[in-house]
């Protein structure tokens, strides 16, 4: 007979996160991700597990076992802990898979988890989805959002599980947790009731079938926070697998429905530490904006999302698995080939991560004074006019103009300090960054460019950028001439146009000419303007010979 007790107490000692029974073989233990036999216990024989679950389940239970080949159930052992057992058949022997759940609710931050959770945490309505792989975390992300809410709000939180894995004790908010098998026989008919309980805030264990997709979207619309998980891979997957749940005569209208309701979806994947210590978790975050509402309403730009989540990491805090699991290599936390298993694609990856050793090499170059580039040595000043700003406070009033400057300001700023700029300085029509060079400098401003449309979403009113570089001790012209105009109609921003000034006699004449690096050329391509070489001249107040362009507009 077995003891289960006393199995699970030896098992402990192991430290493992599962405990998996068959006929057999030796307990499997999974530790740190790996499952490893425990060889300190005997292979388990089939009577030893078939008395073993008939000691377990009740007689209700044994028959949902026996109807559907499966159930799950929780289990306090006294010292020991919290476990959710799930008892099934395979090739019609017994099994018994053991999660070892933990005995504190963690912390978000405990979890390592990116910000932005704890603000979809605090969303009054709408729908968030926690998805990724069975044994990916999923639950104790909800639980520990639900923790937060217990804390910060007062609220009635009603939790639908299968089984409950965390027991919450009510403190600032009122919770009552069900258990499906114990306190209602389904998911659909938990959630048919629901409303009936007046709630703030619904958790739904996991969407497991078209009819709790369908009420969970309903519930969702009716005002009410709810909270699920999903067994999905990445957020396109995600938002294709809510809308395959439903007969494809209905795609419109439940694309419509998802992208008003849905408010964000973080996905995980639990990655092994490079110490060996254990498992953190990568994550993909992506919250309801214009750009993903669109991406979810219009089934050709749903494979776009990933571009939207990766370009909208500074506005709004979310990101792809790729660029978790970059942050989480440069941070040490794991090694590259994790990373590269954690990541959706590798080859993007590897080019994200040659990027970042170029970024780190300008910067160790420039800290430590080194010879380069003209423009390593010298710092660089970009400046950007916000087109329409000053028509902004003339047509909207003061509150409004601030409110809105006030809005890019604190975008530009994530953006430039995340390229080491020294100051930002807010004028009456635009902006004044100062960086250590002009590296730096030119790398802010093709970040900007590429968030030109999520600068949009902070307004109604389209944002438009203007801007000149100086660096060294001399200008180069903005926009204030038809040259600079040309260039601001073609792509937004203006960079490097040449001034007499600058040139002296060596100026061409009547041409739309630019000083450019290769980052200045790469930045006009995705704006459809090409260049012509017209050679190179020296300029004054710089050393060396540097290259011109002629732009073809």
């Amino acid at each position: 007979m077995i003891d289960l007790e006393a199995l699970i107490g030896a098992a402990m000692s192991r430290g493992p996160s599962d405990v998996h029974l068959r006929p057999g073989r030796h307990p499997i233990l999974r530790i740190r991700g790996r499952l490893l036999p425990f060889e300190d216990w005997p292979p388990l024989q089939v009577a030893e597990l078939e008395d073993l679950i008939r000691r377990l389940l009740p007689p209700q239970q044994s028959a949902r076992l026996a109807e559907s080949g499966g159930v799950n159930r929780p289990e306090s052992l006294s010292g020991l802990g919290r476990f959710r057992l799930t008892i099934l058949n395979a090739r019609g022997l017994p099994h018994i898979a053991i999660r070892v759940l933990s005995r504190e609710i963690p912390k978000l931050e405990e979890l390592g988890l990116p910000p932005v959770v704890a603000r979809l945490a605090m969303e009054r309505r709408g729908l968030i989805l926690v998805t990724g792989p069975a044994g990916s975390g999923k639950s104790t992300t909800l639980a520990a959002m639900v923790n937060l809410m217990n804390e910060q709000r007062n609220e009635h939180i009603i939790t639908i599980e299968d089984p409950i894995e965390y027991v919450f004790e009510s403190r600032s908010c009122y919770i009552t947790q069900r258990e499906i098998g114990l306190d209602t026989p389904s998911y659909d008919s938990a959630l048919r009731i629901v409303l009936r309980q007046d709630p703030n805030v619904i958790v739904v264990g996991e969407m497991r079938d078209p009819d709790t997709f369908r009420t969970v979207l309903t519930l969702a619309q009716t005002g009410h926070l709810v909270l699920s998980t999903l067994h999905t891979g990445s957020a396109v997957d995600t938002i294709n697998r809510m809308i395959s749940a439903f007969p494809q005569a209905r795609e419109r209208s439940i694309r419509a429905q998802l992208a008003h309701v849905l408010k964000g979806a973080i996905g995980q994947r639990l990655v092994e530490r490079a110490d060996g210590t254990g498992l953190l978790p990568a994550t993909e975050v992506m919250v309801t904006t214009g750009s993903v509402f669109r991406a979810i309403l219009e089934p050709g730009l749903t494979a776009s999302l990933p571009t939207v989540l990766a370009r909208s990491r500074d506005l709004f805090g979310m990101q792809t698995f790729d660029q978790s699991a970059l942050d989480l290599y440069l941070q040490g936390l794991i090694s590259e080939p994790t990373a590269l298993l954690a990541c959706n694609s590798p080859m993007d990856f590897e080019v994200q991560l040659r990027r970042a050793r170029k970024e780190k090499r300008l910067e160790e170059a420039a800290a430590q004074g080194g010879v380069g580039a003209v423009g390593a040595r010298m710092e660089a000043i970009v400046v950007l006019e916000v087109v329409g700003m000053t028509d902004l406070l003339i047509s909207h009033g003061d509150a409004t103009f601030r409110e809105f400057t006030e809005r890019i300001e604190h975008r530009l700023s994530d953006i430039a300090k995340e390229f080491r700029a020294r100051a930002i300085e807010k004028h009456l029509d635009g902006f004044l960054l100062t960086f250590p060079n002009v590296d730096w400098a030119m790398t802010a401003i093709r970040r900007i460019f590429a968030r030109i449309s999520e600068f949009n979403e902070l307004s109604e009113i389209e944002v438009a950028f203007r801007g000149a570089l100086h660096y060294g001790s001399i200008w180069v012209d903005p926009h204030s001439n038809r040259v600079g105009a040309a260039v601001h109609k073609a792509f937004r921003v203006c960079t490097a146009i040449g001034t007499p000034d600058l040139w002296g006699p060596a100026r061409p004449k009547e041409r739309n000419v630019v000083v450019a690096t290769e980052e200045a050329r790469e930045m006009l391509t995705p704006y459809h303007v090409g260049s012509r070489p017209l050679g190179a001249v020296r300029l004054k107040g710089f050393d060396g010979v540097h290259p011109l362009f002629e732009l073809i507009i």
